[in-house]
């Protein structure tokens, strides 16, 4: 390694790091020479991930019972690099070498073997057939072929197969945006490249394990040689290769503005990114020099029908279903060939059904879309965020794009309404996580209709409202409220009501008491004016809630009196259910834990016969805390224990970020100070991240055993134990509890 050492003095801090990386796998890779570890590290910027990829792929073309290995993948994604890197990697295992085939030119699918030929610099005679000419000149010399960029020639691929029997040893690698759909064909799928999560606030360290951001580095020197990754450009960096979906190509064209633009100007611009994402090499080809142009290769090559489905498609954002891509594909009025326009195709049944699977199928082939699982084991396709933004874009020249978002809008308004009273029963968990599998569909169709169709808008909130609470969207159900509300949007008082409630729910989960007060006041007035008894319970219960937030427990008791009369009159029990949860947090705040407890037991007692399962979390923690005031440890352990297997059924945030501080305070009781910081840090985490700002009872109940904690560790070890916290995860955090409490 000393070579190696040397060399790593050239260099610099970021290249170093990846070298060691390199030199950590030294064992798997030991038969690289140094050389060319240091060409494909420094030169070509790849990491040790990506050395073993190339190795994979070398493995799969020395074994004996593989001939055919296809790399595909969307255009951009570095499939011609790798199997550059791959053919060099193999250079010296076959006879006659290797031959990189170019075929982005090659329009007649039986001009591809002659084009073969060419590359070996084997000449055609006249008069013989040139597959004949290449047995005869490989037939004891075998031959690693590329072929470059065979989606556009794919009905040579029988042909291929062919040559390839009569070449015994020979070998091809090819790229291609689809698969050959030979038998002896292996595909290895050439993912994007894997790219940091803008969440985790990584390192400088840590983004640079990371082969996009290697890559985006590498290239950004070019432009500009005193470039780095550094602390202050790192989160911009890191956001850029994930707004590109790790795309090689797109990421180096993102790279080369950085002569002229900083990380975070480049990161403002890519909202338009099929323009900023231009200017590569000279000697490239055309779909090689800009995004789009990378994109239009592929969508040139499609069928009408394929064309059609691909652009309309693009009004889905974060992926669809096979079934939601039909229902909102025929809702926009796409023409489905009809039996005697495909009766060439035998399988062609005039079901539309099919229609749609076949072309989703073919478009997943050609590597436009790519397969995902959703919550629940869903199975579901996306689009790149960059091929998506293509796709949009020749949408909108065809004049059809209104058409096609309204009935994605639609799809999604009647997906909502339809699982609304499903949330309160006891499938609840499987709705959930079928609207959070369309979390980015209904941003998206909230979008639109705010500005086409607003009083689809409104529906909508009203529709998703408790997903929202639920799930901890508070910052974005805010924003949305606020939005449809802001407007003259003619809307009835039932749906008024409904936005204004979860807009005044939300501000009260954020602390924003003074807004939530007035959008209950407001609320209670529509409720009035239709005389809805269960809609004026509730805005009384969410004004009981602000009296009692504020101390002012006699007024809170009093606006709950109330409701709860109306509540009996309506024959409402999960009204009653609220209310006594309610007196039961204002109990709590008097020091009367007794009743607290009484209370909590009442209202869950409801919500279980209701099978209301969010109810069912949050009362069992209320109960939790009130028998743990009381004294009763184990009791308040079981509760937290079911209380958090329901929130985490659920997805349920602002719970699970209550019942850890549960667990906080039984630690602190059972001395292990440590573990009970820790559980601080996690809870406080998980609040910050949704913007939860808990209510006055529930931070005494947190300060009460922080004092214990705090009395007993120091700060240093207090401080290392909550920054622990902070870094666990869901799962980890509830491993520890059933472990250690």
């Amino acid at each position: 390694m000393k070579a190696l050492q040397v060399r790593i003095r050239k260099v610099r801090p970021s290249d170093v790091r990846r070298i060691i990386e390199i030199e950590r796998s030294w064992a798997h890779l030991s038969h690289w020479s140094e050389d060319s570890y240091y060409r494909l590290v420094n030169d070509e910027g790849f990491t040790a991930s990506y050395l073993a990829e190339i190795e994979d792929e070398a493995g799969l073309l020395r074994r004996n019972d593989i001939r055919l290995v296809t790399l595909t993948g969307i255009g951009g994604t570095g499939k011609t690099r790798l199997a550059r890197a791959v053919a060099d990697r193999l250079s010296g295992e076959f006879a006659a070498g290797s031959a990189f085939v170019e075929l982005s030119c090659v329009r007649d699918p039986n001009l591809v073997i002659s084009a073969v030929a060419q590359s070996l610099g084997i000449p055609e005679i006249g008069g013989t057939d040139v597959c004949e000419t290449l047995r005869n000149e490989l037939s004891d010399k075998p031959a690693l072929l590329i072929l470059d960029n065979l989606e556009q020639v794919i009905a040579a691929a029988t042909e291929i197969a062919e040559l390839l029997e009569d070449l015994p040893g020979s070998k091809v690698l090819a790229t291609s945006r689809e698969l050959l759909h030979l038998s002896m064909e292996v595909e290895y799928a050439v993912p994007p490249l894997g790219f940091p999560s803008i969440s985790d606030a990584p390192t400088v360290e840590e983004l640079c394990r990371f082969e996009s951001v290697v890559l985006f580095e590498r290239r950004a020197r070019r432009a500009n040689p005193d470039f780095a990754v550094t602390e202050e450009n790192g989160s911009a960096v890191a956001e850029i290769c994930a707004r590109l979906d790790g795309l090689p190509l797109a990421i180096e064209l993102a790279a080369a503005r950085t002569k002229i633009l900083s990380p975070e100007e480049i990161l403002a611009k890519l909202d338009d990114r099929l323009s900023l994402l231009t200017g590569g090499a000279k000697d490239l080809p055309d779909r090689q020099r800009t995004v789009r142009g990378a994109i239009e290769w592929s969508y040139d090559l499609l069928s009408d029908d394929e064309k059609d489905v691909f652009r309309r498609l693009s009004v889905f954002a974060g992926g669809f279903t096979p079934s939601s891509a039909e229902a909102v594909l025929v809702g926009s009025g796409i023409s489905v060939p009809t039996e005697e326009r495909r009766k060439d195709e035998r399988s062609w049944s005039g079901d539309q059904s099919i229609f749609i699977l076949d072309m989703i199928t073919s478009l997943t082939d050609k590597s436009l879309l790519v397969p995902q699982t959703g919550l629940g084991g869903t199975r579901r396709f996306r689009m790149l965020d960059t091929v998506r933004e293509y796709a949009a874009a020749v949408l909108a020249e065809t004049g059809t794009a209104d058409e096609v978002h309204l009935s994605h809008a639609e799809f999604f308004l009647d997906l909502a309404e339809t699982a609304k009273p499903h949330l309160k029963l006891t499938e609840s968990g499987k709705w959930l996580r079928r609207l959070e599998n369309e979390h980015d569909n209904r941003r998206a169709a909230l979008g639109w209709t705010l500005n086409n169709e607003p009083e689809i808008a409104a529906r909508l909130a009203a529709a998703i409202r408790h997903l929202w609470t639920i799930h901890g969207h508070l910052h974005e159900g805010r924003s949305w409220s606020a939005e449809i509300l802001s407007r003259n949007i003619d809307m009835s008082d039932a749906i008024r009501w409904e936005v204004l409630t979860v807009y005044g729910n939300l501000s009260q989960f954020q602390g924003d008491v003074e807004k939530a007060e007035v959008l209950y006041e407001e609320s209670l007035t529509v409720s009035t004016r239709s005389a809805d008894k269960l809609q004026i319970s509730q805005s009384l219960r969410g004004l009981a809630a602000l009296a009692y937030m504020r101390d002012d427990f006699d007024l809170a008791k009093s606006l709950i009196e109330r409701s709860i009369e109306l509540s009996r009159a309506a024959n409402d029990e999960f009204g009653l259910a609220a209310s006594f949860a309610r007196l039961a947090d204002v109990a709590n705040a008097e020091d009367d834990f007794k009743a607290a407890r009484d209370l909590s037991a009442k209202a869950l007692a409801i919500y279980r016969k209701l099978d209301y399962k969010e109810g069912i979390s949050a009362k069992l923690n209320n109960l939790g805390a009130a028998v743990f005031a009381l004294g009763d440890y184990e009791e308040a352990r079981k509760c937290f224990d079911e209380a958090l297997a329901t929130a985490i059924e659920l997805g349920e945030k602002i719970n699970t970020r209550l019942i850890f501080d549960g667990y906080g305070a039984l630690a602190a009781e059972n001395g292990d100070f440590e573990l009970s910081a820790k559980f601080s840090g996690f809870a406080e985490t998980l609040g910050a991240s949704i913007g939860y700002a808990p209510e006055p009872a529930e931070l005494r109940f947190r300060d009460s055993y922080l004092e214990k904690v705090r009395a007993q560790l120091c700060d240093d070890e207090y401080n290392a134990a909550y920054r622990e916290g902070r870094t666990l995860n869901l799962e980890e955090a509830t491993t520890l509890a059933h472990d250690r409490i």
